[in-house]
């Protein structure tokens, strides 16, 4: 990585690390390329599983907490924002494996109705059901919200505790998108793919939870369902399965007036966390693999990604129809959590559309559970690019137990839940790792960094709020594998020096 030195008092200050030796002098190693830290001082949050604001906010932030909690975290911009209840529904929560309180998303007329919708695993009757449902907040400003606003849309009988899905978000066309897991066990034991004429598994919902005149009522549950359906939601008309067939269908004894037309994809095994770019509208999913790998999907209106039938681009655990493909990931690992590049459970992640990691902006950052390991890659619709491993200090970047992502309302940085540490973390850049030595000419220097293509924007100072930045050398050809050497003007020389016998 090159850039150009130019003096200045925040600059100045980092020499203060400066180690002094006779002849040639070697500064201190401080850290390069990105880093995390932790994002709200010393709050701390209980199985965090997702991270949400409201529009039109830039002040509040909203952590939900997989056994039921729904923190809420104001004064962003202090050393230790407030962290305060704002909703409490672990009655008659089931938090047992991936169960949980698990999705949430504000209405985008937020500021003017207060709604906001919840994916939760509830208990009624002494069996469990995947439950969507709206509530209100009175006024949208108010700092709790009461759970007895509840209205449910509907509720899907969970027979297992893993692989349910749950993330909402609103897309850029207003409609409310939901991901669906194939309902738990391992190989889809319950048959619940490639179906659309049984309950809500195994893919994304796209929902009109407005109403709007156009749109049409869901169709009565089919009879091996274990759905229940609510009047408080309609489906887009231009929604896929109301004029195309699931050619590989597994239930067509069920009649077609149970249809689930609130299908926007199917064939995903479980997409655990997914994305809406706000630039392009792409939904981008993390969709968790079975035995060999794991997968990104930009999801097509319509579109069937394999699963039970292929897993990434390779076989399923099920045979599926002569000829069968499905469409194909943008990208898939293979398992492992020491190989480079590998990992067994995705998260997910989004496309970083801040102010002040400039090199990732448009990118889709990623990662990996169990590996720890941190992506980025950029698609164009056709072709993936730039694919690679974020970086400190010359080494990838790495954090385990990381299970949800979300942005800071106020310039967009990328945050993340550590649901094994119980923190939301921040991603940031780092001090590069500067070698500074003073070469036997008088008044040369060299400054020196390891080679990091791509990996970070270096500041002079640590205050993203004021960065410093330093300004790239014009010809690159000036510099060679992150080794720069300059002559310091005589005034520079003294400060320089004097800061180096300190």
């Amino acid at each position: 990585m090159s850039m150009k030195f130019v003096p200045s008092g925040a600059l100045k200050a980092v020499f203060v690390l400066f180690l002094v030796s006779s002849g040639r002098m070697t500064s201190a190693q401080a850290v390069t390329g990105y880093q995390l830290v932790n994002a709200f001082g010393a709050n701390t949050f209980t199985q965090p599983v997702c991270i949400r604001s409201a529009p039109g906010e830039t002040n509040r932030i909203f952590i939900l907490e997989k056994t039921g909690a729904i923190r809420l975290v104001t004064n962003l911009s202090a050393t230790n924002p407030t962290k305060s209840a704002y909703m409490n529904l672990a009655s008659g929560l089931s938090a047992s494996g991936e169960q949980g309180l698990l999705g949430l998303a504000f209405h985008p007329n937020f500021q003017s109705s207060g709604y906001f919708f919840i994916y939760r695993s509830v208990v009624v009757g002494g069996l469990t059901y995947e439950r969507l449902a709206r509530f209100q907040a009175d006024p949208p400003s108010a700092a709790t919200a009461s759970a007895s606003t509840e209205v449910v849309l509907f509720d899907q009988r969970d027979p297992a505790d893993n692989h349910n899905g749950g993330d909402l978000h609103f897309g850029n066309d207003g409609y409310l998108y939901v991901s669906l897991g194939d309902g738990g066990m391992q190989n889809d034991f319950y048959s619940n793919s490639q179906t659309i004429r049984k309950g809500f598994h195994s893919g994304l919902l796209r929902i009109d939870v407005d109403q709007r005149v156009d749109n049409i009522a869901p169709n009565p549950p089919s009879s091996i369902s274990e759905l229940t359906i609510s009047t408080n939601y309609l489906v887009p008309n231009d929604n896929p399965f109301f004029t195309d067939t699931l050619s590989t269908e597994r239930n067509t004894s069920i009649p077609t007036n149970s249809i689930r037309t609130e299908y926007w994809a199917v064939g995903l095994r479980n997409p655990w966390r997914f994305s809406i770019d706000p630039v392009t509208g792409w939904i981008w999913v993390g969709d968790v693999g079975g035995s060999l790998r794991e997968e990104v999907d930009v999801i097509a209106r319509g579109g069937n990604y394999g699963w039970v039938y292929r897993e990434g681009t390779g076989a399923g655990p099920v045979a599926g129809p002569t000829g069968f493909t499905g469409l194909p990931p943008i990208y898939q690992y293979n398992h492992g959590n020491t190989a480079t590049n590998t990992g067994n459970s995705i998260t997910g992640g989004l496309v970083y559309r801040g102010g002040i990691l400039g090199q990732l902006t448009g990118a889709y950052v990623f990662c990996d559970y169990t590996s720890g390991n941190i992506w980025a890659l950029r698609y164009d619709g056709n072709t993936v690019t730039e694919f690679h491993n974020l970086m400190q200090n010359g080494l990838a970047l790495k954090q385990t137990g990381i299970v949800a992502f979300g942005t800071d309302p106020r310039n967009g940085d990328i945050l993340m839940a550590g649901f094994g540490h119980n923190l939301i973390l921040r991603l940031t850049v780092s001090v590069p790792a500067l070698t500074i030595t003073r070469e036997l000419t008088p008044g040369q220097i060299t400054l020196s960094w390891p080679f990091d293509v791509g990996a970070f924007d270096p500041y002079s100072t640590t205050d993203l709020g004021s960065p410093n930045s330093w300004l790239r050398v014009a010809t690159s050809a000036t510099v060679s594998n992150g080794r720069w050497v300059v002559t310091l003007p005589a005034a520079d020389q003294t400060e320089f020096f004097r800061l180096q016998s300190q």
